[in-house]
């Protein structure tokens, strides 16, 4: 009885392996390439949905501007004007001095002829840059 049992195994794996290498053989690269150019079609398909998608939106977004632009458009009434707005005047922020620029600048003597016309009590120099200044600011177009 085992005999029998063993032989019974024994002829159901030959079986199985016999028929493992009788088999044609199947050509995995003509089968990948039907596989890639399938994936390829589907990807093209897809890639050309959302095209279309967006497409789409941005026709309708540029619909919806044009449109905009048009009743804006037909809301004017000609000949009248919108109102210009007044100008308002800015007045120059004086310019301060730093020494240490001025130094590298060679703009000192001025300086150096402002300190001594202050030490001095000269006044006119001063009166008259101020005078200048706002002779200055009145020459503004309103």
């Amino acid at each position: 009885m085992k005999n029998l049992f063993s032989i019974f195994c024994s002829g159901i794996v030959m079986v199985f392996a016999l028929q493992s290498c009788t088999q044609p053989k199947v050509d995995t690269g003509r089968e990948m390439a039907s596989i890639d150019s399938l994936a390829g079609l589907r990807v093209v398909a897809y890639r050309d949905s959302l095209r279309m998608n967006c497409m789409n939106s941005v026709m309708t977004l540029a619909q919806a501007r044009a449109d905009s632009m048009m009743q804006t458009a037909m809301k004017k009434t000609p000949g009248k004007k919108p109102k210009p707005k007044p100008v308002t005047p800015t007045t120059p922020v004086p310019t301060t001095s730093n020494p240490k620029t001025d130094k590298m600048t060679g703009n000192t003597q001025s300086t150096l002829e402002d300190k001594k016309d202050k030490m001095s009590g000269d006044t006119t120099k001063t009166l008259n840059k101020k005078k200048d200044k706002m002779n200055s600011n009145d020459s503004i177009p309103k």
